[in-house]
């Protein structure tokens, strides 16, 4: 059974008093982002992470990283639930 993941990193870090996205804010060495990818990638390896108006910060990171992972996009940021429908949908597409 190869198991998807989704990782939700559409914050923006406004409630953290920040102008860096909530997904870029480091945690020592790291992104939590890249911390939340790196446990991920140790289940599986199909991994999708659905961003938002900060995508090309966030996979500009990946790509410069060599990071595998499929980007799906929210448009609209209309909450947590439609995030989730976002890489749900795009992965049974």
């Amino acid at each position: 059974m190869d198991i998807e993941i989704i990782i939700l990193a559409g914050g923006s870090g406004s409630r953290m008093n920040s102008v860096k996205p909530k997904p870029l804010q480091r945690l020592g060495s790291h992104t939590m982002l890249e911390e939340l990818y790196n446990t991920a990638f140790k289940v599986s390896k199909n991994i999708s992470i659905v961003v938002g108006k900060d995508s090309k910060i966030i996979t500009d990171l990946f790509y410069k990283k060599n990071l595998d992972a499929n980007f799906k996009i929210q448009k609209e940021p209309n909450g947590t639930g439609d995030a989730l429908k976002t890489g749900i949908e795009e992965n049974n597409e």
